[in-house]
């Protein structure tokens, strides 16, 4: 049926992104922060590579048709917990604070970008186009890592 093709397509185009990001990056950088920028330059570089595909992405994780927003919801969770286990791999963590609880550190961060995401496609979601502004997203981005690394880092 259509709602098992659009999750089947959206698989598909997100497994198809995730595939030509790990084989780009340097999973041997162990800077944690050196290695989320590296991501999001990829991250730029194979949204310009793949437009259309980042497009249904964004769309599919906009849907607002509840049957497909659950479905989607739970795709995303299970797909960010797998990524984001692959990213801190190798990650030298003696970097950080020790006063301060390294899970609790790697939350407040994931958590700050997930938010930040949220908001972008919240704000995609109101314009005519639906279109992201990345390169506004990536300089607000650089922001916060500089802000979380006085934070957390020694």
């Amino acid at each position: 049926n259509k709602k098992q093709l659009y999750l089947f397509l959206f698989e598909y185009c997100y497994e198809l992104i995730a595939d030509e990001f790990y084989k780009k990056i340097n999973l041997a950088e162990s800077d944690f922060f050196a290695r989320i920028r590296q991501s999001i330059k990829i991250k730029m570089d194979l949204l310009t590579q793949y437009p259309d595909l980042f497009d249904f992405i964004q769309i599919a994780m906009m849907e607002d048709s509840t049957e497909i927003k659950v479905e989607m919801e739970k795709k995303k969770k299970e797909l960010l917990d797998l990524n984001f286990g692959k990213i801190y791999e190798g990650i030298d963590f003696s970097k950080f604070r020790d006063d301060v609880d390294i899970q609790k550190i790697l939350k407040i961060i994931t958590w700050t970008f997930e938010k930040m995401s949220d908001e972008e496609l919240y704000k995609a979601k109101m314009l005519p186009d639906h279109k992201i502004d990345y390169q506004k997203v990536s300089r607000e981005a650089e922001e916060y890592f500089e802000v979380l690394i006085k934070c957390f880092y020694k």
